[in-house]
């Protein structure tokens, strides 16, 4: 959490991006699971996005702004360019990328066990009815 003075109160940004599902064909989950698995790669975004921090802040706005597009709106633009554009920072966004890939990963796998011992029970009791 980086904190950022506004109006004399102070905001707290929480930089997440969460996953309800690991879609293994989503080609922009696979790049960024690929960046927070690799410790080479997870500093040279936050270098390169620290470098971003240190231009002007119209400057760092315009590059999001044309990176981006329309999908993020004005005010999210600000909070990225005024808070998360830090290399510890960063490093942090990509540590709870890569840790949300594991539990999201985690949860997964149980409900999928859960499942199948479901099945398997429906299975053996339908064996044992019909018996």
């Amino acid at each position: 959490m980086t904190p950022v003075i506004l109006n004399d109160m102070v905001a707290y940004f929480i930089a997440l991006y969460p996953f309800l599902a690991v879609n293994a064909r989503s080609q922009q989950q696979s790049i960024i699971k690929k960046i927070s698995r690799s410790r080479l790669q997870s500093n040279l975004i936050s270098a390169t996005v620290a470098l971003l921090g240190f231009l002007p802040i119209s400057a760092s706005r315009f590059i999001a702004k044309m990176s981006l597009g329309k999908s993020w709106s004005a005010t999210a633009i600000d909070a990225l360019c005024k808070g998360v554009l830090k290399y510890h920072t960063m490093c942090n966004v990509l540590y709870l990328a890569m840790t949300e890939f594991e539990e999201v990963y985690n949860l997964s796998s149980l409900k999928n066990i859960k499942n199948n011992h479901l099945n398997n029970n429906k299975k053996k009791f339908k064996k044992i009815k019909n018996s």
